[in-house]
């Protein structure tokens, strides 16, 4: 049952990403002039790389050692495209901007450590720490928004439903990744496809969230 759920999951997960790629070059061909949409094409383009990567190592056909090295490295690439999104988007008064540069550089650093010092063929550990600084740095953009005095309608914001999409990935990814190093050594298989499909839900719910982003922009386009 679990590696059945495992396997839809997965399949959900590749086609939402395609579909992600595919609005991705759209929103470009568009030339939006919103900076923080910019540049989904090569976010989506490296996913889809990625998702060849761990293919062919399923599949015997690459080594897998290659996969889990670009895997590590994608921890760290996606960390820093999000933090560009947030920069783009977060106000920037000379507080906030310090303590942004402040907290993805400590963050960078951090993830860039975990990923050379430990040993282990899936990055857990830099994992947890790039989606607490992306939680992080969500929750300093809804106060933000709260204290605006010039409220949009966040429905209509492609920002919002970006993150959105990156709040709720995190808030299950990271109990997700916790479980998997506390328990590891001990899990059962079909307990960890379980936690595994929690993690790919986690990926439908941002990579879904940012098509709703992309819908945003078109309809904006549109009129």
């Amino acid at each position: 049952m679990t590696q059945n759920l495992n396997i839809i999951f997965f399949f959900i997960d590749v086609l939402i990403l395609v579909f992600c790629f595919l609005f991705s070059i759209r929103i470009k061909k568009l030339n939006v002039s919103i900076n923080s949409m910019k540049y989904f094409d090569i976010f989506f383009l490296v996913a889809l790389f990625l998702l060849f990567l761990h293919i062919s190592a399923s599949t015997k056909i690459l080594s897998s050692e290659v996969y889990f090295w670009a895997n590590k490295l994608s921890v760290l690439f996606y960390f820093l495209f999000y933090c560009r999104f947030f920069y783009n988007v977060l106000n920037q008064s000379r507080k906030l901007t310090a303590s942004f540069i402040l907290l993805s550089s400590f963050t960078s650093v951090g993830i860039i450590l975990l990923l050379l010092i430990i040993k282990s063929n899936l990055p857990w550990y830099a994992l947890v720490l790039s989606n607490l600084g992306l939680l992080f740095l969500s929750g300093v953009y809804f106060l933000d928004y709260l204290k605006g005095v010039d409220f949009k309608p966040l429905s209509k914001s492609p920002e919002f439903w970006v993150i959105f999409g990156i709040s709720a990935s995190s808030i299950l990814m990271i109990p997700v990744s916790l479980f998997i190093l506390v328990l590891e050594g001990h899990l059962l298989e079909s307990h960890f496809l379980l936690l595994a499909s929690v993690n790919q839900l986690s990926f439908i719910f941002q990579y879904g969230a940012i098509i709703k982003a992309f819908l945003c922009i078109i309809q904006v386009q549109a009129k």
